[in-house]
């Protein structure tokens, strides 16, 4: 038995403000980490509209890696992570968070 789980997935999208966390809708995942909204609070749903449109139209992620050894100080170094990568998912996610305030809590855990 596989210890991936099948696709597509649904995560509970929280909104973290300076202040407090709201529940702000439902989202489906596909395996490709294309995003759909299941349910949106309404406060919220431009909010998710803009993030699932915007990540969903991503080919790859872009993340900030340490330079290597012996180069110049202050050289920004990023990685290209393309939407076929296994990294892919757990970067969006984080990038969810930062971004737009979002955190995914997966919905449907056993």
């Amino acid at each position: 038995m596989s210890s991936e789980r099948a696709f597509p997935r649904r995560y509970e999208a929280i909104y973290h403000d300076d202040n407090a966390s709201e529940h702000a809708g439902t989202l489906s995942m596909a395996a490709d980490g294309r995003l759909a909204i299941v349910s949106a609070e309404p406060r919220f749903a431009n909010t998710l509209d803009v993030a699932v449109r915007s990540m969903n139209a991503m080919p790859n992620e872009t993340v900030r890696v340490p330079p290597p050894p012996g180069t110049p100080r202050y050289t920004l170094v990023s990685k290209v992570i393309p939407r076929e990568s296994p990294e892919f998912i757990p970067t969006m996610i984080a990038n969810l968070r930062r971004g737009y305030r979002l955190e995914l809590r997966l919905a449907d855990a056993p």
